[in-house]
């Protein structure tokens, strides 16, 4: 049974999920709330309704009122909304794209230098446009600045700095847009000019831990050797930045990297391994508030970054749940732990430290102790008891700790990197015993350094053997003959199910399982879950119409046509890959996750790349490519790398015409050897849906083709470019409807009064658009601004 503090948090967690994925608007979330809230007071008042009286009862089986739980669904869906909020012109991100700005602002952060440029954050609070700048405006919001090496900033710095907003990048396989988006900063500039104002403008306590990092990494490249010195500065101050690339590979191809990376598998690992020494020395409670002050001094070295301190703590809670064994009290903190921080930054689900950080701390809660318990039952069966007392606890739990985070961060690792390193299983062990002492070592010697150099270097020479040793291991380990990184590609099917199997463990551990499967509340649960399925698949059952859904994943054209009888049609792959597989995750059918046709540009590497990393769990039956795929390395090697029944090359495909159903057609026109224009047909509805497009003369040439004079929806070339798309011709064309694939940071609010008397739409704007027809009518949906619709 899950304590009532956890069921609150899972539902808040469900709330933000749900908010993030369904398009919940604000508004209808205040009212949900206002609603639920009335109904609560209603019922306490007036104790009516003895139908819906339960809602405010105790439950004995969830230990609260079940309302509780649909509040704290409501606010999760409220707070996920209100973070996602339009920007407006009091924000910095609203002049992206804008021309030159001048803005004045403070560094907010540690900055990050590296071996050609320096990164800083720097929190705005005055713009003014153009050159010579005009008058100041008050502004709010951050931007990442990229800056030479030539001059050291250093935190709460005021600066000016003058230069062209753009939005934050957003590659294939990792988008730093939406990494910094999390981090509430949708700004970047690329080496401005910056002029120095003033100093000492942030917090007086940060700019002093700020200080000591800096002063803390110089002095470790003094008393402790290369590469030793760059290792130790990973470990203790979260600085890899001096770490060389092939000690850097090699860590990673053995499955050490949480060894250097501060990260809650790191944490976790650590924490479980001080209180291992702390306890024995000092007995369980000095040996607990010895391990939390040891933890806070690492937190305090590392520069007390938000994600440090939330590793920590959840380490600690971790921890301290696991000693005095009460497993369900460690995953009610850590669940409402989670909760509060998400309350805090709602986007903290999708980040993939807190991830590992919660679910290695969860790994040790649920399964170090019984390993460890396991471990030590069979050990006294084959040695002395007085030997497995002496030998037992380190030998156990320096191997079981890790493998019990391993349990729950596995699929986390899998998932977002596609791989697992076999290495691991034998690194791990070798290498953890000397952690300890590196760590405390280390750490002495690095504070007796800042009390006096001298005595620093003197413990540093004991330090330096166990730093050494795990270099060379690592090294070592590496070297051995066979690739030691096993490509794994994990749906989210996969996902959702392995971690069900651990909450059923979990939550069904003690007892008869088949009694607590057969409780009422799992039984809801199961027949939820079911429902849920079934609805899903009923709505992506063909209903006889025509679809064509837009994805917002340019620059790169992503557009997904399902036919009248259910066959599904892929003409682009967009340019993210994650972006691709959530797309395609929510409109193919949850039972049968295939594509029947995939076209894609030789020379687009953004949708090959999309392709190649976006479709995993997918079938594609049949993919056909524009251009020819054999003059390209990126095309041949997605060929390799994606199971595909047919591949054909379109270079002599100009005119063809696929039959997607009866009096269903869709006809692809190549103007060059890797662009054209597909044109879908059916009834009175035609679409134009040009692809790789880089001319201005498409859209003439397209109309000379067809025999019919008008358009119903024509989706504009090379992202809406005016120059690609001359207003004239698309008049000609009169269509119904505009549709603009908007790259990232184009500006199409311009382009929407050039055609004052034709409905347009942005994937910007609007996200997805979707569009259904029969042949005679239109509908349109689409994702944001959900009165933008019908037709």
């Amino acid at each position: 049974m899950l304590p009532p503090l956890t069921w609150v948090a899972l539902t808040y967690l469900a709330g933000l999920i749900f908010a993030k994925y369904a398009g919940f608007s604000l508004s209808a979330g205040i009212i949900s709330l206002t609603g639920a809230l009335g109904l609560w007071l209603m019922l306490l008042i007036t104790r009516r309704w003895p139908g819906v009286f339960w809602l405010i009862r105790k439950s004995h089986r969830l230990g609260l009122p079940p309302i509780l739980l649909i509040l704290s669904f409501i606010i999760g869906l409220v707070r996920m909304q209100a973070a996602c909020l339009p920007l407006s012109e009091g924000h910095l991100a609203w002049y992206n794209e804008k021309g030159v700005v001048t803005i004045i602002g403070v560094i907010t952060d540690y900055p990050d230098r590296r071996n050609a440029s320096q990164l800083i954050t720097v929190k705005t609070h005055s713009l003014s446009l153009g050159l010579p700048p005009s008058i100041s405006r008050p502004i709010m919001g951050k931007v990442i600045v990229t800056t030479g090496i030539t001059t050291a900033w250093e935190y709460g710095d005021e600066i000016r700095l003058t230069g062209r907003l753009s939005t934050p990048s957003d590659e294939a396989d990792f988008s730093y847009r939406e990494y910094l988006a999390h981090h509430s900063i949708h700004s970047s500039l690329y080496y401005p000019e910056i002029i120095f104002i003033d100093g000492d403008h942030g917090n007086p306590i940060v700019g002093w831990i700020y200080a000591l990092r800096s002063k803390a990494q110089s002095i470790l490249s003094i008393v402790f050797p290369a590469p030793e010195s760059a290792l130790l500065s990973g470990i203790l101050l979260g600085i890899e930045n001096d770490i060389p690339p092939d000690i850097q590979t090699a860590f990673r191809n053995t499955g050490t990297t949480h060894i250097i990376a501060i990260s809650g598998f790191n944490i976790s690992i650590l924490a479980a391994l001080f209180s291992i020494i702390f306890y024995r020395f000092f007995g369980p409670q000095k040996g607990a508030l010895i391990t939390a002050i040891t933890l806070g001094i690492y937190v305090i070295l590392t520069g007390a970054s938000p994600s440090v301190v939330r590793a920590a703590i959840m380490g600690s809670l971790g921890l301290f749940a696991s000693l005095i064994g009460r497993r369900q009290t460690g995953v009610n903190s850590l669940a409402f732990t989670g909760a509060i921080m998400c309350l805090v930054n709602p986007f903290l689900p999708w980040d993939i430290s807190f991830q590992l950080s919660f679910m290695a701390t969860l790994g040790l809660i649920l399964f170090a102790g019984q390993m460890s318990t396991f471990t030590k039952q069979i050990l006294y069966r084959l040695f002395k008891s007085r030997v497995v007392d002496k030998v037992a606890d380190p030998i156990a739990e320096y191997c079981l700790y890790t493998i019990a985070a391993l349990i729950t961060t596995f699929p986390i690792m899998a998932y977002h990197f596609h791989a697992f390193s076999w290495l691991a299983l034998i690194s791990n062990p070798l290498i953890l015993p000397a952690q300890p002492a590196v760590m405390i070592l280390g750490g002495l010697a690095l504070l007796l350094s800042l009390l006096w150099l001298p005595l620093g270097q003197l413990v540093a020479y004991l330090a330096w053997p166990f730093l050494a040793y795990t270099i060379k291991v690592v090294e070592l380990l590496n070297a051995t003959n066979g690739n030691p990184i096993i490509s794994i590609h994990l749906g989210v099917g996969f996902f959702v199910l392995y971690y069900a199997i651990i909450f059923l463990v979990f939550l069904l551990g003690t007892g008869s399982f088949i009694k607590r499967l057969m409780q009422p509340g799992l039984i809801i649960l199961l027949c939820s879950a079911v429902v849920a399925i079934l609805w899903r698949t009923a709505l992506s059952t063909p209903d006889g119409k025509l679809h064509v859904v837009i994805f917002e994943n340019g620059p790169s054209e992503s557009v997904l046509l399902q036919s009248p009888t259910g066959r599904y049609i892929l003409i682009g792959g967009g340019s993210q890959s994650s972006q691709l597989s959530a797309d395609l995750g929510k409109w193919l059918p949850p039972h049968n996750h295939s594509l029947d046709l995939v076209f894609l540009p030789v020379t687009d590497k953004q949708s090959i790349r999309s392709i190649s990393h976006g479709t995993n769990g997918v079938t594609i039956d049949h993919l056909i490519w524009i251009g020819d795929p054999a003059r390209h390395s990126g095309a041949r090697d997605l060929c390799e790398s994606i199971s595909v029944n047919k591949i054909t090359s379109s270079m002599d495909l100009s005119q063809t015409t696929f039959q997607l159903a009866p009096d269903v057609f869709l006809r692809f026109t190549m103007h060059q050897t890797d662009n054209g224009v597909f044109f879908l047909n059916w009834k009175d509805f035609f679409m134009l849906i040009p692809i790789n497009i880089d001319r201005s003369d498409w859209l003439i040439k397209s109309l000379n083709t067809q025999s019919n004079e008008t358009f119903s929806v024509i989706q504009l070339a090379a992202n809406g470019d005016q120059e690609h798309n001359p207003r004239g011709i698309i008049r000609l064309a009169n269509p119904t409807l505009i549709i603009v694939n908007s790259a990232p940071g184009e500006s199409t609010t311009g382009g929407a009064g050039l055609y004052e008397d034709i409905s347009m739409l942005t994937t910007k704007q609007n996200g997805w658009v979707h569009i259904i027809t029969d042949g005679s009518q239109l509908w349109v949906e689409t994702e944001r601004c959900p009165n933008n619709r019908g037709k």
